[in-house]
């Protein structure tokens, strides 16, 4: 009945025995995505915000986009994100090296092969080894940047879980080894997320901590809009303003992003971050003679 809709698509052979039955090669793959115009939209955005967000983009990242976009079926959808995705391959690639960095990565974690990472962290001198069990991956909320998840043998014994998020850029090299292992499915990779703002969680040295902000007025509307943390608290003030409360993970992280609200924003608690905090401002203040 739609066989001649799939010669229009797929290249298939018939059986030489005449049996009627035809055969598609394997590498092809059929299409039986449906989408309703409003879930079309729903991956138009997504796929829309990681094209922007990506700044080197593998080879299998662009082919990945380049099979879904039929399936969303409308034209001007389609359109847009060709023309995006041609753009990302032509002006954004990644170069080869990053690209096989990447592939012996997604190898380790779909094959549970223990794999060597030199991690250039920055500041330190030369990158540290970690010998690594890969357990997933985890874009960035705020930035373009792309996490791997990973337990590192050497760092077991500092903390008991040995979980760093290692951001795949600063990675120098992926050494695979012959060894695997056995996932720990008792690993709750959403639980340890659960109060990060970015993807930075909370361990033994970076203990949960109750941070407590006021937005000015005018940033508030601003605040509002947006979910920052999975766990938050937003309190509007009669006077316009906003008091924000959560369980962050890591204030290392935080402190960058209450930086970029700079005046509309002042830490309430803890007292060490308004203090990390008012000792950069006073120093960003000197660079301008003030």
């Amino acid at each position: 009945r739609y066989l001649s809709e799939i010669k229009d698509r797929y290249i298939i052979h018939e059986d030489p025995e005449g049996s009627g039955k035809y055969r598609i090669p394997y590498g092809q793959n059929l299409r039986s995505v449906r989408l309703h115009p409003f879930e079309a939209l729903t991956v138009y955005l997504a796929l829309r915000r990681f094209i922007r967000q990506t700044n080197k983009a593998p080879d299998f990242m662009i082919s990945a986009i380049q099979k879904i976009i039929p399936a969303l079926a409308r034209p001007e959808i389609v359109d847009n994100l060709v023309a995006a995705n041609e753009y990302l391959q032509e002006y954004r690639p990644s170069s080869g090296a990053h690209t096989e960095l990447w592939r012996q990565l997604i190898d380790a974690w779909l094959n549970h092969q223990v794999v060597r990472i030199d991690y250039q962290k920055p500041g330190d001198e030369k990158p540290f080894t970690h010998t690594s069990e890969v357990y997933l991956f985890e874009p960035m909320r705020w930035g373009d940047g792309v996490y791997v998840i990973i337990r590192s043998r050497e760092r077991v014994e500092r903390d008991g879980h040995g979980i760093r998020q290692l951001k795949i850029d600063r990675i120098a090299r992926v050494t695979p080894t012959m060894e695997t292992f056995e996932p720990d499915m008792e690993l709750d990779i959403d639980r340890l997320m659960k109060h990060a703002l970015g993807v930075w969680f909370s361990d033994d040295r970076n203990p949960i901590s109750d941070v407590v902000l006021r937005f000015t007025p005018d940033k508030a509307m601003r605040v509002m809009e947006s979910i920052y943390v999975e766990v938050e608290e937003k309190t509007p003030q009669p006077d316009g303003s906003l008091i924000w409360r959560a369980q962050v993970a890591n204030l290392r992280e935080i402190e960058h992003w209450v930086l970029s609200w700079g005046a509309g924003v002042e830490v309430l608690q803890p007292a060490r971050l308004r203090e990390r905090i008012a000792a950069e401002l006073r120093s960003a203040a000197g660079l301008y003679g003030e």
